[in-house]
């Protein structure tokens, strides 16, 4: 059947070929039709799982626990299930998933093609790492059990590869013990862009997890000011959100979608919503899912962009010379002259390698409306990211060019040539590697 797929923000729609299978057969039959994409979620921001020239292969009925043991802390599972199904699973028994992104739609065959963080980048890593071994199907190769010592140059291209080695069928995946079952949630007031970084960088060693949220609607003195959020687990908390109840994000659902972020409401907007998070100033206990998943409760914030959607870039820059970073992007900024929807920054710690999006330094995230004007800022922000030594998060920006990608991120070369090497005939393709050049 064909249907009409957009990405998270819904800077592509296509028309696509598509099915949603029930039995692994039929998985093997469609992947030897012609060019396919496994398919999880679809809530990808970039269109990761469709295009135009490929069947989207929708996995979700996948979503099967396989086996689990406690005490060797690990899990199977099918690629369809998703966060919130392992979370509402595994929190009796004192065990959690340590990487989880920000909303429990997203499935675990997603967190492993797009090797995401979570809110504790800085101290527990990327997902990568969790994933002990899994089970791939490629109609060249058949069925392949793929882990750091069996198949290991496929475990390794498959892991943020984005699909395209193959279909995730199942994993394997290392657990940990669940420190506590609510957060200690503090909110400190920052008062501008560069205050943010060094505060965030002071605050990360002592708390669990961290964030902050900066407002950028405004071009005055105080551009960037917000506020940092710490969470510290509390261990003798009960969970008061033992079950996954959330609004399900649909991006190629056709509905109306007021356009409420235009350039004048924004400013008044964020204002009133930094005053509304901060105006306490307390610390308050925040059960363990409403934190791990700030997105839910919060669905219809993506609509309100209106049909055309926004943009998003999410940039890993190095911590040395964030000061002068700063300074030139609050130049670009003001020069611009339109507001910036959401501002967050993370702490990050790790190395850098093939199309991960994994560094030390900050992962620094803007998003803005889908329009001529903001489409060519984020040009020039690619430039200055570059000369800064910076990397776009691929999974998170559905205008990133080749060329970018290619000044970026030093393993492009090496990730192109091995996924060529191992898929010559390049049957898993993508909206995103047609655009990339993989």
């Amino acid at each position: 059947m064909r249907k009409r797929l957009s990405s998270l923000d819904r800077h592509s729609t296509f028309e696509c070929e598509y099915d949603r299978p029930d039995r692994y057969r039929q998985i093997f039959e469609a992947a030897k039709t012609g060019k396919v994409i496994p398919r999880g979620a679809g809530v990808s921001y970039a269109a990761a799982s469709f295009s135009e020239n490929s069947r989207s292969i929708d996995l979700s009925l996948f979503n099967r626990i396989l086996a689990f043991d406690q005490k060797q802390r690990w899990i199977d599972v099918e690629a369809g299930a998703s966060l919130g199904k392992l979370f509402e699973f595994l929190t009796p028994f004192g065990l959690h998933l340590p990487v989880q992104p920000g909303h429990p739609q997203i499935t675990i065959g997603g967190c492993i093609a797009a090797n995401v963080h979570g809110k504790n980048q800085f101290t527990e890593g990327v997902f990568g790492p969790l994933v002990q071994k899994i089970t791939l199907f490629h109609p060249d190769h058949g069925l392949i059990t793929a882990s750091a010592s069996e198949n290991s140059e496929v475990f390794d291209l498959t892991i943020g590869g984005f699909g395209l080695t193959g279909f995730i069928l199942s994993a394997r995946l290392t657990l940990a013990p669940l420190p506590g079952r609510a957060m200690k949630e503090s909110r400190i007031r920052v008062g501008g862009l560069e205050e943010a970084f060094h505060r965030v960088d002071d605050l990360k060693s002592g708390c669990d997890m961290i964030y902050c949220w900066n407002d950028l609607s405004r071009t005055g003195p105080d551009a960037g000011r917000g506020y940092i959020v710490t969470g510290n687990y509390i261990p003798e908390a009960e969970e008061k959100r033992a079950v996954a109840d959330y609004t399900p994000l649909d991006p190629s659902a056709r509905r109306f979608r007021p356009s409420m972020f235009g350039d004048l409401m924004m400013p008044w907007i964020n204002r009133l919503y930094f005053h509304r998070e901060t105006w306490s100033g307390k610390p308050r206990t925040v059960p363990l899912f409403d934190f791990l998943f700030p997105m839910v409760g919060k669905e219809f914030y993506l609509d309100f962009f209106g049909d055309r959607g926004f943009l998003e870039l999410q940039v890993l820059l190095p911590a040395d010379g964030i000061t002068e970073y700063v300074r030139d992007f609050l130049s670009l900024f003001r020069r611009h002259g339109r507001p910036v929807a959401l501002t967050t920054i993370k702490p990050f710690r790790g190395e850098r390698r093939l199309l991960h999006f994994n560094g030390t330094g900050f992962n620094f995230t803007i998003e803005v409306r889908n329009t001529a004007r903001n489409l060519e800022f984020l040009g020039t922000l690619d430039d200055l990211n570059s000369r800064f030594g910076g990397i776009t998060n691929i999974i998170k920006d559905s205008r990133l060019s080749a060329d970018v990608a290619e000044r970026q991120y030093a393993g492009y070369g090496e990730f192109r040539d091995r996924l060529h090497q191992y898929d010559p005939k390049r049957r898993f393709t993508s909206s995103i590697s047609e655009r990339l050049g993989l």
